[in-house]
């Protein structure tokens, strides 16, 4: 899971590829800022932590469909290449 307890709140923190630092992200749930270091962390604004649970799990998906459609063609991972 991609939460932590940051004082009463819990935030959405996950790590994103290297060439997404320093720009902003567009999710679903709103436009999303990955840090220089290439994290984005953001507060879920709840301090619930089975809400939090069900926001970052959210969260998560939101993030894992954009790098799907970023990823492009021809890198599919699920390709297992074999040495001849």
């Amino acid at each position: 899971m991609y939460i932590l307890e940051r004082g009463s709140l819990y935030h959405s923190s996950r790590k994103l590829p290297d060439r997404f630092c320093g720009q902003e992200i567009p999710l679903s749930s709103g436009p999303r800022k990955v840090g220089s270091n290439g994290y984005s962390r953001f507060s879920l604004g709840t301090g619930n932590r089975q809400e939090a649970h069900r926001l970052g799990r959210r969260v998560a998906v939101e993030v894992d469909e954009f790098l799907t459609e970023r990823r492009g063609p021809g890198t599919d991972r699920g390709t297992v290449l074999r040495a001849g």
